[in-house]
């Protein structure tokens, strides 16, 4: 797998973001790292959980099927770098070795 950049996975997020929010004929001309898609009206949780299926599919970095790139554990929305960040992070979790129970040692 290549490692993306934290720049790659803003550009991978603002393009998944863009496309959903064309997809519903909505057109933000400026959406940067700083934009929060849920501060976007059509942006709604359903589309958050859509969004981070999307993005974890252009990425190839896996997000568990119970979190959100969107917003935190805590409920705070996240913007568009934020969600960057947290897929840097998990990229490297996933690149990470780890041990078996009868200590092999392989990449999961």
């Amino acid at each position: 797998m290549t490692t993306l950049s934290k720049q790659q996975c803003i550009d991978a997020v603002k393009q998944v973001v863009a496309n959903i929010l064309n997809d519903f004929g909505v057109t933000i001309p400026n959406i940067g790292p700083k934009t929060i898609p849920h501060k976007i009206e059509q942006f709604d949780s359903d589309i958050g959980i859509f969004g981070t299926v999307m993005v974890s599919d252009v990425t190839g970095i896996e997000v568990p099927l119970d979190q959100s790139l969107f917003s935190d554990k805590k409920g705070n929305l996240l913007s568009i770098e934020q969600a960057a960040e947290r897929l840097v992070e998990l990229q490297a979790k996933m690149a990470k070795p780890k041990r078996s129970q009868d200590g092999e040692v392989g990449v999961a």
